[in-house]
């Protein structure tokens, strides 16, 4: 199983370079370094979550129809945002691309890889870790010590909800939609780390959005 696992992770890695640049595959290994890193902290298996990382945006760089084709493949329907913003859409093709060409299954990875954009209402540890990693590998331009020191002093759940309120933060400020899954995504980690949920921002953050 363990070989199994390596050599799996060694042909998606092979289909990555030869389907995103270079910058994007930097970027997409640092994502599974850090997802690895992040879940043997919380004993979660660190091969999976590699696995997840290396494969999160293996269709970011494609036309935005050949995007859409995969995507459209899930069954979900696709959003105003994602049908103004195709690229948008990059995580749930690449959730398609994983299963149809190595045969991926598992039902947490598919979920890290497909939600690592907006994230989702009661996602799995693994699609977190993978959510978290994303926006806070190393050459992010808000990632420092101090950061680091901030969020390490945090546990799962209160991290993912520091960056999804960051995370919204930023879009409203660029004047940008907010998709109602990171919202659900958003309300579902207060109740999780025992926040109150004030229902009337959520109502006003849609609005915005």
């Amino acid at each position: 199983m363990f070989k199994e696992m390596k050599q799996l992770i060694e042909n998606v890695k092979q289909y990555a370079m030869g389907y995103e640049s270079q910058k994007r595959y930097k970027h997409s290994v640092r994502v599974a370094k850090m997802a690895r890193k992040i879940a043997k902290k919380y004993s979660i298996d660190a091969d999976k979550a590699y696995l997840a990382g290396i494969s999160h945006d293996l269709c970011k760089e494609m036309s935005s129809e050949a995007i859409k084709n995969f995507a459209k493949a899930d069954g979900l329907p696709i959003t105003a945002i994602e049908e103004k913003k195709p690229s948008l859409l990059h995580g749930r093709a690449a959730a398609i691309v994983v299963q149809k060409f190595f045969h991926i299954e598992d039902f947490d990875i598919i979920e890290a890889i497909r939600y690592h954009t907006f994230g989702k209402a009661n996602m799995s540890t693994l699609a977190k870790i993978v959510y978290i990693s994303d926006k806070i590998e190393p050459k992010r331009p808000q990632v420092n010590k101090a950061y680091y020191k901030k969020l390490n002093a945090m546990d799962l759940d209160e991290m993912a909800l520091t960056i999804v309120q960051e995370s919204i933060v930023y879009l409203q400020n660029k004047h940008k939609n907010v998709s109602d899954s990171t919202l659900e995504f958003l309300e579902s980690l207060k109740k999780d780390t025992g926040t109150d949920s004030d229902k009337g921002k959520l109502d006003e953050q849609r609005q915005i959005s």
